[in-house]
């Protein structure tokens, strides 16, 4: 699955979702996948440096804008759908389960540099869009400890 051209944003979605474990909802995700560039840390990108990550070429997708473009989105969902469990159908709420979970854990989130990575994203995100009418509602701050 990482082997994809945009492996990039199912590592990253992957791993969002396994630190929050109540799970994000459809514009959470999408906005934490929007810097592209970023989103992997080093460690992750070393391992996986032969793959042909396909990053978004234009600034569309990286700062102008607050989520990930819809057809990128639709990448990500549809690769995922297997694995992911939707709670509300409304907003579009993820979970992963436990099993995929631990899964990740081992496979992405093993050194504390990687899960420190994106903890700080989390952070950046909560503080960055919690302005935001859709993001006031949620607390995504317990898992950043």
């Amino acid at each position: 699955m990482e082997s994809d051209g945009k492996g990039h944003l199912l590592i990253a979605a992957l791993c969002f979702l396994t630190i929050v474990e109540t799970g994000l909802n459809e514009m959470e995700l999408r906005s934490l996948l929007i810097l592209e560039y970023n989103l992997l840390p080093m460690g992750i990108r070393r391992n996986y440096r032969n793959l042909p990550f396909d990053y978004c070429p234009d600034d569309f997708g990286t700062t102008s804008c607050v989520q990930t473009p819809p057809l990128r989105w639709y990448f990500v969902l549809h690769r995922l759908s297997h694995l992911l469990m939707r709670i509300d159908t409304d907003s579009n709420h993820f979970v992963l389960p436990s099993a995929c979970r631990r899964v990740v854990t081992k496979k992405f989130l093993k050194h504390p540099h990687n899960m420190d990575h994106f903890k700080k994203h989390l952070k950046t995100f909560t503080t960055t869009f919690s302005s935001k009418d859709w993001n006031r509602s949620r607390q995504i701050g317990a898992f950043l400890n």
